[in-house]
Formats: structure tokens, sequence, C-alpha cells
């Protein structure tokens, strides 16, 4: 987590520009103290998602190529796999939950109508 926040603000910085510095600061606090973001991510951790690092690498090979166009596009298919992991993660959760009332209401029903299981 810290590595991949040195990373995004090490980005920023690079740009000169305070106004993305501070876009990205301010979006890096939500992360950590937004209690829907915090559970987005805690239940990514729980599903097994790790932080995609490795999509880092071609960010920096297209910033010291100063190619802005490769730049840009591999940064949004980073931020776009990232949101998609947090999806992800959340629709899992969600349906597992589903699953759980659904297997309840069954056994609820199956004893209201003395079905049980033999």
């Amino acid at each position: 987590m810290d590595a991949d926040h040195r990373f995004h603000l090490a980005i920023a910085n690079a740009t000169g520009n305070a106004a993305i510095r501070s876009v990205i600061e301010y979006l890096w606090e939500l992360r950590t103290n937004s209690p829907l973001s915090a559970n987005m991510f805690a239940r990514a951790k729980r599903g097994g998602i790790t932080p995609r690092v490795e999509e880092h690498r071609p960010i920096v090979e297209a910033l010291r190529a100063r190619d802005p166009h490769a730049a840009r596009s591999a940064m949004r298919k980073h931020l776009r796999g990232v949101v998609d992991d947090l999806l992800a993660a959340t629709e899992l959760e969600v349906m597992e939950r589903a699953r759980s009332e659904l297997d309840a209401r069954r056994d609820s029903v199956a004893r209201r109508l003395k079905i049980g299981s033999a």
C-alpha cells in the first residue's frame, strides 16, 4: 500500500503541478479514510485480490519514453483494473451473502412444511 501510494505521488510530483498533487493526496486520503473505500479494499484483500503493482512498469516506461499517449493509456488500464478488482470483490461477497440468505430461507420453509432432511 505504501509503495503504491509513493508511486502515484511520485507521478503527481513529476508533473510539477500542485493541483494534481493535491488531487492525488485527496484521493489517497479518501481511499484510506472513507468507510466505503476501506470496506471495498478490505473485501478485495479477503478475496485474495492483491495490488496491481506489475501494471506500474508500463506507466514508468511510457513516462521515460516521454510518450504521453502511452502513459495515459497505461494509467487508464491500471485504474480500470483496480476498479474492476474492487467491484469483483464486492460482487463476490454480495453473492455469498445472498446464497447464505437463500439457504436460510429454504431451511425455514422446509421446517415450516416439516420437510426435514432425513
